[in-house]
Parts: structure tokens; C-alpha cells; sequence
């Protein structure tokens, strides 16, 4: 068979367009794949996000917030979803100006207002936020974090204080402060400056620095330090200084370079270090004593110069990172850091250097490359005179403590799937119950209706073993109807279980009484007794009614030959949550080995020639306590009644 050109090409292009829609198809599933991974992602990152996050409608109204906001407030989440971000903000004003300025640039960033928490504080806060648009373009809300910034306020103002602390000891400093230029004429010397060196203020502007430092002293200066100077970078370093009465004093000098009067010069602060030399001496024979306790501290720790360098390290740190302390010295904890930690640690270090002690969490590299984790406690250390000399800092290895809550939350996650999949079995298992007990009632109501009619319409014509298979059928069939009921009243106890609410159990033993027990208590002769008023209990009405009425009438039921039967009946606050009720006969009793099989499905400890019943009701009773947070259990010896014991919640109105 032949085909023309036209057709070739319409069936090509026919099959490379079903090719190009398979592949098409292909694409829009891996994009929606990686659309619900994203979205997965993004719904762990914004719950589990430290910082508070939230996202509002163009109403303002709160459409979705993590618990670190939720914390922050003093709100629930649930509460913070039925309010608007005005709710929070003490002025309107404030929300006001903050709305035209987020509509004006699309975002903000650090914008700050006070916010008012769930029990009436307020907090200073910065917000960052950004507006969303629909794909038309138009606003559909924004979305951002509010970071509670009441620390760092007290912090800033905590640091103006120090610097207005600093330019008074400045105004009254005890260092000498000097200024010459760059060919070493001296043009300014401060009080403390004439003291330290023996001259008068007129005597030290009119000197030259190779008045005050021999020539070898003063060309070692200027190639070392003066030369090498940068505006705004110093340079400190300690020499020998002789004063006019030819005393030679150890003196640290601080150098940078600075305009005076508009020419560039030096400015070098002196401070006499004789006692720090002393103080120094005094310290390495003590250093010993001090080196000997960090090694034997059972954490690590690491002392650090100014620069952050480290210059002590003991044993146990060493071990924590598995490096030796010959290693470790020189550098920084920066050289140790784990990926992803080297930040959070420099910002820790900055604020060491401001006074503040940090107590947080780290991690760390071990030289054979796994992951350490610490807890950290760093704090600064002064010299006397208030200077910034370095970190003290201790180590506590935590990694075992960190796995072990990693393990934990695994097996919580397994956990809680495997209890996902139970619920959902246990309810579709109450749901068969309940459906095949509901819908097998009708056909044994027939049949037992049905066969109770053709038994009387054959009456005259069936023998002896006829009838009694009749008998026996509509035996059968009402026993399995009674079945039917119990069960289905069984699986209602999850199905149609009721909300908790106050309730006396003296009215339920009276409707016993009166009612629901009426006439088999007449029958048997039997009575229930309550010794003293029961205290009233918090569950459901419905149940609790049932389970009291299955006890109850076991009791009736169970009696001895030509013994009345007596069910007594005692209730007493357990303790502040829970009520003590005991319900006793003095029925036939039931031997030791049955006390825990009694409480299982259909089981019977006599024939129904006997004691009629289906064997469900105890298992009833057992469900019930269960669903109130109790366990019912018995107490009885063969021949002497048997009392049952159960504790349920206890009511909102009992008098102490």
C-alpha cells in the first residue's frame, strides 16, 4: 500500500506531537513533584524556625504564624490566627505610618515599634517584612518576622553609658598622652605626661623625642612603629623609658596616627607597667596552681588574648576536639569551627569584647572529622584599669546528650506514624463493628419473626423433633439478635462516645432502681445498697450509666441458690483528680484464674442454661474506665461475691 507525502508528513507530525505532549506531561510532573517538596520544605522551616515568622492578607488579618511568634506574644497560634497585626501594636499611628511605608518601598527592614503581648507588656521589636503580589500584580499581603530587640536596647544603651563613662576617664585620664609629629617635635603633653617624665609642660613642647629616647631607641621606633602607622590603626607595644631624675620605668605606649591642626602626627598614650610587671611575676608563681586546676577540670577550657588568639588550652579540650595543645595554641576557636558555625561564634566573640557573657551552643570539627557538639560559657576578661585582655571560655562535650535527642525525636516521628496507622485501623475496625452489627440485626429479626409464624402455621402437622428444631432455630436467632445488640452497643461506646460533663451518681443508682433494674430486682428479691452519698464524677453520662447498669445487674444476676442477692455500692475521693468506686455482691463469686479473662470479648464462665448473657458486658466495662483514664479490676473468692474496683474523674463540685 501506498501513502502520499501529504499523508507521511501529517502522520509524523501527528506522532511528534503526541511525543512532544508525553514529554510535556513528564515535565508538569517532575514541576509539581518539586513544587510539594519545596512546599513540604517550607512548611518545616517556617514551624521550626527559631525566629518568628508570619504571614497576613491585605487586611492585615494573620493567615499563618509559627509557634517562636506565638511564644514571643504569650499567644497561643490558634489565637494569633483569629487576630490582625494591628491587635498587637500599641498605636495605631505606628501601624499607620508602618503601612504607607511598606506600600511606598515594597519591603522594610529593621523597622522599629513596641508591641504589646498577650499579658499586657510591651517589648521593642524590629519588624522586616515584604508585600506579596498575585500574578496580576496586585497586593495580596506581605509577610515577614518580628524580632524582639528589648536586650539589644538595653545593650546600646548599656554601651552609651560606657562611652560617656569612657570620654570622662579620657577628660581625666591617668595615662600620659603626648602628640609630636612626624620628625618627632613634641606639640601637646597632657598633666599626667609631665608627671610620668619629670618636666614641666613647657619643658615637653619644646623638646624633640630624641630628647626623651636615645638614638638607638628612637630609630627602632620609627622603623618599627611610626612608619608603619595607617590613620585609624594603632599600635601598642611596651619599651623602657627614663624620666628626668634618670629612673628607668617599664612603660607600655599605645601609637596611631591622627591630624593636629592639620598636619598629620602621632599620638602616643604612656602608661607605667611597673606594677603590671610585678603583678605579672606575681601571677606566673601562681599560674601553676591555676594551670594544675583547669587540667584537672572535667570540662574544656580555653583562654584567649585580645586578638582571639589562644594561649591556654588543658587536656580535656584537647580530647574534645582531638587535637593536641601544642596544636591548639595560636589559634583561634574560629580555626576549629564546624560548617555553618563560624558566624555565630565571631558574634560571640564581639560581644565578649563588650562585656557580655554568652552561654549558648556550638559545634565543632574533630581532627578526624566529625561533628562536635558543645556547650559553651565565655565571658571577657579585664585587666584593673577596665581594659579588654581576652575570653576565659569552658567547654562541655554534649554530643552524646545531642544524638540521644536526635534518636528520640526518630523514634517519636516512628512512633507517632505507627500510631497514625493504628488509630486509623482501630477506627476502621469500630466502623466494620458497627456496620456489620447494625446492618445483621434486620435479617435475624426476620428470620426469627419468620420462624415463629411458620412454626405456628405448621403446629398441627409437625412431631415431636420437628418442633424442637424449630425451637432450636428461633433460639439460635434470638440469641444472635441479642449478640447483635450487645455488640453494636459495644462499638457505640467509641462512636457515639459523648462529651465529659458533671455527673451524680446517685441519680444513675436511683434510675437503676426505679427503672432500668426494676424488674429484675423484684424477680430476684435483690437490693442496692449505698451506704453513704456518692460524690459526683466528671464523664459521660452515658456511658458511666452503662457501665454501673452492666455491674449492677451481673451482680443481680449472679447470686447464689436461695440467697437474695445484695449489690453494695462505695464511692471516696482517691485524690485531688480522681474518685475510688467499688461495687460488691455477694453472688457466687469468680475463682482467681478468671479475674483478667472476664474482661475479653464473649467470654463466659458458664453455660447459658445457667446464667444467660452474651459474654460482652464486662468487656464493655472495661472499654469505658479505659476511655475515662482508669482500670477496672476485681477482687473475689469462689462462694463469698466478688467486688469490682475502678477509679473514674473526679467532679467539679465536691467541697474539700
Amino acid at each position: 500500500m501506498q501513502i502520499t507525502i501529504k499523508e507521511a508528513v501529517k502522520t509524523t507530525t501527528a506522532e511528534n506531537n503526541n511525543n512532544e505532549a508525553a514529554m510535556l506531561r513528564a515535565k508538569l510532573e517532575l514541576l509539581e513533584q518539586t513544587l510539594q517538596k519545596s512546599e513540604t520544605k517550607f512548611n518545616n522551616i517556617f514551624s521550626q524556625s527559631k525566629i518568628p515568622l508570619f504571614i497576613a492578607d491585605n487586611k492585615s488579618r494573620f493567615i499563618e504564624v509559627n509557634q517562636a511568634m506565638a511564644t514571643m506574644l504569650g499567644y497561643t497560634v490558634e489565637e494569633l490566627l483569629a487576630m490582625r497585626l494591628p491587635d498587637i501594636i500599641n498605636n495605631s499611628d505606628t501601624f499607620n505610618r508602618l503601612q504607607e511605608e511598606l506600600k511606598r518601598k515594597g519591603f522594610l527592614y529593621d523597622y522599629e515599634l513596641t508591641i504589646s503581648t498577650k499579658n499586657d507588656h510591651t517589648i521593642d521589636c524590629a519588624i522586616i517584612a515584604n508585600i506579596t503580589y498575585d500574578i496580576s500584580g496586585a497586593i495580596t499581603g506581605f509577610h515577614g518576622s518580628i524580632i524582639n530587640v528589648s536586650s539589644q536596647k538595653k545593650v546600646e544603651s548599656a554601651l552609651q553609658e560606657s562611652e560617656a563613662r569612657f570620654r570622662a576617664l579620657i577628660d581625666h585620664a591617668e595615662d600620659g598622652i603626648m602628640v609630636h609629629d612626624l620628625d618627632g617635635n613634641i606639640l601637646l603633653a597632657n598633666d599626667q605626661e609631665t608627671r610620668f617624665f619629670g618636666y614641666s609642660k613647657e619643658e615637653l613642647v619644646s623638646f624633640k623625642m630624641s630628647d626623651l629616647l636615645p638614638a638607638d631607641k628612637l630609630q627602632d621606633h620609627k622603623e618599627k612603629h611610626w612608619d608603619n602607622l595607617e590613620h585609624g590603626k594603632s599600635d601598642l607595644f611596651e619599651t623602657m623609658v627614663m624620666n628626668k631624675n634618670g629612673t628607668i620605668c617599664p612603660t607600655e605606649v599605645r601609637l596611631c596616627k591622627m591630624d593636629f591642626n592639620g598636619k598629620p602626627a602621632i599620638l602616643a598614650v604612656t602608661r607605667d607597667i611597673t606594677r603590671r610587671i610585678q603583678a605579672a611575676e606575681a601571677l606566673r608563681d601562681s599560674e601553676k596552681k591555676y594551670r594544675t586546676l583547669f587540667e584537672n577540670l572535667r570540662e574544656g577550657v580555653v583562654i584567649s588574648d585580645r586578638n582571639g588568639k589562644i594561649v591556654f588550652a588543658n587536656d580535656v579540650f584537647a580530647g574534645i576536639i582531638g587535637y593536641t595543645v601544642e596544636e591548639i595554641i595560636g589559634k583561634t576557636s574560629l580555626d576549629f569551627a564546624a560548617d555553618g558555625y563560624r558566624e555565630i561564634i565571631k558574634r560571640h566573640i564581639v560581644a565578649q569584647r563588650n562585656g557580655i557573657v554568652g552561654h549558648y551552643q556550638s559545634n565543632y570539627k574533630h581532627k578526624d572529622g566529625h561533628t562536635v557538639y558543645t556547650a559553651v560559657n565565655a565571658g571577657p576578661m579585664f585587666s584593673d584599669d577596665g581594659e579588654y585582655e581576652g575570653n576565659i571560655i569552658c567547654y562541655s562535650d554534649i554530643s552524646y546528650r545531642v544524638k540521644a535527642e536526635q534518636e528520640r525525636e526518630l523514634l517519636l516521628k516512628d512512633i507517632q506514624e505507627v500510631n497514625k496507622k493504628l488509630e486509623q485501623s482501630n477506627k476502621e475496625l469500630q466502623d466494620f463493628a458497627y456496620i456489620a452489627s447494625h446492618d445483621l440485626r434486620e435479617p435475624m429479626r426476620k428470620i426469627s419473626s419468620f420462624g415463629l409464624l411458620l412454626k405456628e402455621s405448621l403446629e398441627n402437622t409437625l412431631d415431636e423433633d420437628q418442633q424442637e428444631n424449630f425451637d432450636f432455630m428461633v433460639d439460635a436467632a434470638n440469641r444472635m439478635q441479642l449478640m447483635i445488640d450487645d455488640l453494636l452497643s459495644y462499638s457505640r461506646l467509641t462512636t457515639k462516645a459523648k462529651p465529659f460533663t458533671h455527673i451524680d451518681l446517685n441519680e444513675i443508682i436511683s434510675k437503676l432502681n426505679k427503672v432500668d433494674l426494676a424488674e429484675r430486682l423484684a424477680e430476684t428479691k435483690g437490693n442496692i445498697v449505698v451506704p453513704k452519698p456518692l460524690p459526683p464524677i466528671h464523664g459521660d453520662p452515658t456511658q458511666i450509666h452503662q457501665l454501673l447498669l452492666n455491674l449492677v445487674n451481673n451482680g443481680l444476676k449472679f447470686h447464689r441458690p436461695d440467697v437474695p442477692p445484695v449489690v453494695t455500692i462505695r464511692a471516696a475521693i482517691a485524690d485531688t483528680n480522681t474518685v475510688k468506686v467499688e461495687v460488691s455482691d455477694n453472688g457466687i463469686g469468680i475463682a482467681e484464674q478468671y479475674h483478667q479473662q472476664i474482661f475479653a470479648m464473649f467470654k463466659r464462665l458458664h453455660s447459658r442454661s445457667e446464667y444467660d448473657g452474651t459474654g460482652i458486658g464486662l468487656a464493655a466495662c472495661s472499654k469505658i474506665v479505659s476511655r475515662h483514664g482508669g482500670e477496672i479490676t476485681v477482687s473475689s473468692t469462689p462462694g463469698e461475691g466478688a467486688t469490682f474496683i475502678f477509679a473514674l474523674p473526679k467532679g467539679s463540685y465536691i467541697e474539700e
